[in-house]
């Protein structure tokens, strides 16, 4: 197992991220705040990992940053081979990207999966500028339509639905979210993890390059 735990001073003093790789049962292992570290040490080890089998994410993440989501899950999408992720715990915010990336979605029944509005910050001496609320909006504004955009597409969420619960911070169980197309499925007792994740193994060794 390759482990990396990252610090984010930053954010607060609690807040870090960790990372584990085990390559040799192609699985990766994400909890914690979402950064630019955690893009960088994610693309070291998916890389490594790309090929025809499936590469299984295990994650656990209120979110973190949305250009560094957006780079991981650009990079799944991108990737050609399948790609399975699974939460035993939920996501939220921009760890929700990084969880719909995935050709197959699985969740424990009783996990927490949470929509909230986009929120940016700004540092150094950008509020200085003459023109700052207006970039700042603009922004804003743009990285809703995009998140929302990509949430509704790979659901089957419209664009009108995800701005509202984004709006009232909405949150699904497990079994909610299968319905509203978040999760493909679903692992309970009686579901265990091992054996939905077996048979969805078997199926994504099916898979072919060129997936949506």
């Amino acid at each position: 197992m390759v482990e990396k735990k990252i610090a984010n001073p930053q954010v607060n003093d609690s807040a870090s991220s960790y990372l584990g790789f085990s390559l040799k049962e192609r699985r990766i292992y994400m909890r914690g705040f979402v950064d630019d570290d955690t893009s960088l040490h994610f693309a070291d080890g998916f890389d490594q990992m790309r090929g025809e089998d499936p590469i299984i994410i295990d994650i656990t993440s209120g979110g973190g940053e949305i250009r560094a989501a957006l780079d991981i899950y650009n990079r799944i999408r991108n990737s050609g081979g399948p790609v399975i992720v699974v939460t035993f715990g939920g996501v939220a915010s921009a760890a929700m990207l990084i969880f719909l990336a995935a050709d197959e979605r699985l969740a424990a029944a009783d996990c927490l999966i949470r929509f909230h509005w986009p929120v940016t910050y700004s540092s150094g001496n950008f509020e200085d500028t003459p023109d700052t609320y207006e970039d700042k909006h603009y922004f804003s504004r743009k990285m809703f339509i995009l998140i929302n955009k990509i949430i509704s597409d790979r659901t089957s969420i419209s664009p009108k639905l995800v701005a509202h619960y984004g709006r009232h911070m909405t949150a699904f169980t497990g079994e909610e979210a299968k319905q509203a197309g978040i999760v493909t499925e679903v692992f309970d007792g009686k579901r265990s993890f091992e054996r939905v994740a077996k048979r969805i193994d078997v199926e994504a060794k099916k898979i072919k390059k060129g997936l949506k």
